[in-house]
């Protein structure tokens, strides 16, 4: 099979975040507020590159370097003087905006890498006609020498992320951890009460494990563990971490109340010292801001690219409350307990009480992070979100803008449907996904005392055997490791399809179309076909498995409607355009998605919650396998899948500036170029980032990827 370079093409569409109606409608506490959390969520935006590959904080201090302070227009007429053609520039600015976008060379949403669409002569010469070139030479020449061999190469171990001895490269740990170190230094964090959200694992040439964790204050402290030396180290990412913590005390003389004012001395507290408890005293005071109009987040969050599972990217986020839109998952909040009584299961595998949280539509005002969500359900931290409780947004304004002509899969009476609906189902599904899905489910669990959450003579519902459980020590995270995102995505996606079935959920959303509740159900469960399919993109045929935890899920539920046994429920067939160009096309049966569909998805969803709750990991991998499996059929029309693939979308964010002590809200073309003109504008100071290129060259050569240095020509490294 022929291998394709996989660039960003120049016709990848633009989705514009707008927000400048609810930014207007602030008052100028409320801006401050905003516009410094701003500056501490990009300033740590940065921390994300080094989370991302080897070469990742490289291409950042490049980019910024040479497009910060500059007229890109001026530059483009300065480039197309020298020989260099528009269409050479626009692949420039898409693959610039594509890193920015994604903090890095490889897609937050697939984890694949992406390769200048430019050869290396004319990327580099183009950047070299920046004005701003000739300030930074000396350390822009020594960056492109140090990452110029690795950009184009696209063979493993640089196609996908993962760890070094399954074929992948990542910089959560140097190149010399194996899964097996990672496995061992995690059961090591167990037993010492340490969390490993905001931590690195670095292996020296002695065998000396190096567990770094991310906080202003640096010191270090050994340990012996089953033979081997482990040191934790205090004080990565410490000077970004600083200058995050000043703009933080910034965000604390303008905050609305005392609530928020703990939260940010909680978040204070953490990134000095690194206590991942001060992270949740932070998210045990967010989650008690009720319906701020400036909503915001900030910390190591989400899992999805540890290849272990435990270890959380960076984000960071400023968003608007949106009063209107949120009175409907304020509605679906207070109908929660009615509807989680329909979910397929006893109240042994449910909380003995649903934690009412708050549920707010917002307007993203900036997101930092490697891609933003539609929706969020936070915190991630088991004992806050069943103990406490947690909070749901919506981003109302990150919803993608569906084109009829990009509507693939489907049949063109479906896709008017579709095209209706699309907004109304996709709302649906998530606010019950966040809500119902992600905040249902109770863990059985003991705990140090030996006291058990569960009565003792509890059965599987399967089996009828005696439940299995989480030990002290062990959390759904650990015990699932990096099967727990796709598998709990799975199980929130499948309870909203679930319970879209009940009238209730309907009735909560959209009482006032209740003549349209049948067709928002059917473009909702069609859908599933569209993602299925659609999922295949990122299916890794070497590692035979999905490489993106969301797809991954929705692949899982498409298969099991798909071998619901009846063939008629869905159909998938492979069908010539006018010059005889292979597509795919799906029916679904709208008669039966109340009966063989709701069937289906109750006995799918059980399995997965059970399992969930049980701690029955080897139970969840078979039934997880079987559900993912891409058959000999199903690899036929992957292939289809693929020559048909359309251009992911990229994201175009705004800025708040201060301009002469004024706060203004700055609006940018919606194309490549004014992506890149926005993060051009998205950090202050210098063009050149020394603290970012001090930190870079630190660890250069522990991150540098395997296969280069096995060549008898090594790279040198500058010292410190």
């Amino acid at each position: 099979k022929m291998e394709t370079k996989e660039i960003i093409p120049t016709t990848a569409p633009v989705h514009k975040v707008e927000a400048e109606e609810a930014w207007n409608e602030l008052t100028d506490k409320e801006k401050a507020y905003a516009y410094n959390f701003l500056r501490v969520a990009w300033e740590g935006s940065r921390i994300s590159y080094f989370q991302r590959s080897h070469e990742s904080p490289a291409l950042y201090l490049i980019f910024r370097a040479c497009f910060q302070g500059v007229n890109l227009s001026d530059y483009q007429k300065q480039a197309q003087e020298k020989g260099f053609s528009e269409e050479e520039w626009k692949q420039l600015m898409s693959y610039a905006a594509c890193v920015f976008m994604n903090t890095g060379n490889y897609k937050s949403f697939g984890d694949s890498k992406f390769v200048p669409e430019l050869n290396s002569e004319k990327f580099w010469g183009i950047l070299k006609l920046s004005l701003n070139f000739a300030k930074f030479e000396k350390e822009l020449t020594q960056i492109w020498d140090l990452i110029k061999d690795l950009l184009w190469k696209e063979e493993p171990p640089y196609k996908m992320l993962g760890f070094s001895d399954k074929n992948g490269t990542t910089t959560y740990y140097s190149r010399n951890i194996k899964k097996e170190d990672a496995e061992l230094v995690r059961a090591f964090m167990k037993d010492e009460s340490l969390s490993p959200e905001n931590t690195r694992l670095f292996m020296d040439k002695e065998g000396v494990y190096h567990l770094k964790i991310a906080s202003i204050k640096v010191e270090s402290k050994e340990y012996e563990y089953k033979g081997k030396k482990i040191v934790i180290e205090y004080g990565d990412y410490s000077p970004i971490v600083q200058t995050m913590v000043e703009y933080l005390e910034e965000v604390q003389k303008n905050v609305a109340n005392e609530t928020q004012e703990k939260m940010i001395q909680s978040y204070i507290a953490h990134f000095k010292s690194g206590s991942i408890d001060d992270h949740k005293n932070s998210q045990r005071y967010w989650i008690k801001d009720i319906n701020p109009n400036v909503e915001t987040n900030l910390g190591f969050i989400e899992t999805y690219v540890d290849p272990l599972g435990d270890r959380a990217e960076y984000e960071g986020f400023v968003a608007i409350t949106d009063k209107i839109q949120s009175k409907r998952f304020e509605a679906l909040v207070n109908n929660a307990p009615s509807l989680i009584d329909k979910l397929p299961w006893s109240q042994d595998f449910e909380k003995p009480e649903f934690q009412k949280p708050d549920f707010t539509d917002l307007k993203v005002l900036g997101f930092a992070a490697s891609g933003t969500p539609i929706g969020i359900c936070i915190p991630n931290y088991n004992e806050i979100r069943e103990k406490e409780g947690f909070k749901n947004v919506n981003l109302g304004n990150i919803y993608p803008k569906p084109k009829r002509e990009n509507l693939s899969f489907m049949k063109e009476e479906d896709k008017d449907l579709y095209m209706k609906f699309c907004n109304k189902s996709l709302t649906l599904l998530v606010g019950i996904h966040e809500l119902l899905g992600h905040g249902s489910g109770r863990l059985l669990s003991e705990d140090k005392e030996g006291q058990l959450n569960f009565p003792k003579d509890l059965k599987n519902p399967f089996n009828g055997e005696p439940v299995s459980y989480y030990k002290p020590g062990e959390t759904y995270n650990n015990v699932f490791g990096e099967l727990h995102s796709a598998f709990e995505e799975c199980r929130a996606d499948s309870v909203a399809y679930h319970l879209s079935l009940y009238e209730e959920a309907l009735q909560t959303f959209y009482p006032d179309m209740k003549e349209d509740w049948d067709d928002i159900v059917y473009v909702l469960w069609l859908d599933i076909s569209r993602a299925g399919l659609k999922a295949l993109e990122y299916y890794n045929e070497e590692k035979k498995k999905f490489s993106q935890a969301h797809v991954s899920a929705m692949y899982a539920i498409f298969n099991a409607m798909y071998t619901a046994g009846d063939p008629d429920f869905m159909k998938i067939e492979i069908v010539k355009d006018s010059e005889g160009k292979e597509g795919i096309q799906v029916s679904l049966d709208r008669s039966k998605i109340k009966t063989v569909g709701l069937e289906t998805i109750k006995s799918f969803l059980a399995r997965l919650h059970v399992y969930r709750c049980m701690a029955d990991i080897k139970a969840a991998e078979e039934f997880y396998a079987k559900h993912t499996l891409v058959d000999e059929k199903m690899e036929k029309i992957r292939q289809i899948v693929l020559k048909n693939k359309l251009p992911r979308r990229l994201e175009l964010q705004p800025n708040v500036l201060k301009k002469d002590q004024v706060l203004v809200y700055k609006n940018y073309e919606d194309t490549h170029q004014g992506i890149v003109e926005s993060y051009a504008e998205r950090w202050l100071g210098p063009g050149f980032d020394k603290v970012t290129f001090d930190l870079w060259l630190a660890e250069r050569e522990a991150t540098y990827p395997l296969q280069l240095f096995s060549s008898s020509k090594k790279p040198t490294f500058q010292k410190k």
